[in-house]
Formats: C-alpha cells, structure tokens, sequence
C-alpha cells in the first residue's frame, strides 16, 4: 500500500520539471547556435579573403606590384610578396577573420578568357593540398589576362557541417577567391620583373 502512495506522489510531482526540459532541449539549442556562428564566421573568412585578393590583385592589374617587385625573379618571393600584401603590416586588416599562414596563391595567364582556367587547389584522394598548388607564380605583362587563386585553410569546431564542402582530413574547411582579369596596358619603360 505504501509502495503505490509512493508511486501516485512520484508520478503527480513536478518539481523540478522545467529543469529536465531545458536540459533536454539546452544541449541541440546550443549545437545549432554553435553551427549558425561557425557558419557566419566561414562567410565572414571567405567574404574577407574575396576582398583582400580583389585589392592586391589590383595591383597586378594597373602594374604597380611588377614595378615594385622588377628586381624579383623568384616563383616564391613573389608569391610571398603577393601574401604579404593580403596579409602582411601594409594590408588593410579591416576585421580580417583569417590567419595568413595557411593561405597559399597561384598565379597564372592565358591566353584569352575562354581558355583561363583556376587552378586546383585541393587534391580529393589525399585529402591535402594538390602538390603544386601556391607554387606557381607567372608574370603578367601588359594586357596579359591573368588568373590568381587564392585558397586557405580555415579550421571548423563543427565538422558534421563539412557535408557537402571541400574539407581537408583534419577537418579544417577549403576557401578560396580567384580574380580572372586582363592587365591593363602599363608603362614598362622603367623595367618590371617580367623582362
């Protein structure tokens, strides 16, 4: 007789219920907050390395980073002075959401807009950098049609919201931005370091 009292009582009390809901409901609450912050951040990164690429490869595009850079004939020093004006002391940090020691550049041309072609920067069978990726750097002449590539690694505490994305094995999150354009016509009399 007692046991069934005690049973009605336990069964017709609620204290403490709210407690148990909000727990039960806290833990996908926080979850999908976590995922729309992530989300936003990735946006943010990838809206930040769009607009970083777009103003230094302006300078590729009015001949100003050949003229500073003519007496530079390295793949990689003018890949690394490419870098440093995206990210280096003299780039703009306007809220710049990522870190510049994953970032990688290719640089190209072509011959018309129909043929210019981004590079690859990821290799899907290794799940790591393709090998030549930010290796590459070819020098653009006046009313060369150029294509720079830009991508980073960018690292995600979601990974379950990789689905769908190009991620590399430790689960960080491919971005990238190209700019395909044509340089303009510009003085090369004082020597650039296409010559």
């Amino acid at each position: 007789m007692e046991n069934r009292q005690y049973f009605r009582r336990f069964a017709g009390n609620t204290d403490g219920a709210s407690a148990v809901e909000f727990a039960l409901v806290s833990i996908p609450f926080i979850l999908v907050i976590g995922a729309i912050f992530q989300l936003c951040l990735i946006n943010w990164a990838s809206q930040n390395l769009d607009e970083s690429l777009q103003k230094s490869a302006r300078t590729i595009y009015t001949g100003n980073f050949q003229a500073a850079n003519k007496s530079q004939r390295s793949s990689d020093a003018l890949i690394q002075s490419l870098k440093d004006s995206i990210c280096g002391a003299a780039a703009p940090n306007s809220g710049r959401v990522f870190g510049c020691s994953d970032l990688k550049i290719d640089v190209s041309t072509s011959t018309s807009f129909a043929a210019s072609k981004s590079a690859t920067a990821f290799d899907e069978q290794t799940g790591t950098w393709s090998k030549d990726f930010g290796t590459k750097y070819t020098c653009a002449k006046p009313g060369d049609i150029v294509v720079i590539t830009a991508a980073l690694k960018y690292p995600v505490a979601f990974r379950f919201l990789n689905i769908g994305f190009v991620s590399f094995g430790d689960g960080s999150r491919l971005i990238m931005s190209t700019v395909v354009m044509q340089t303009e016509p510009y003085d090369t009399s004082s020597g650039s370091s296409c010559s």
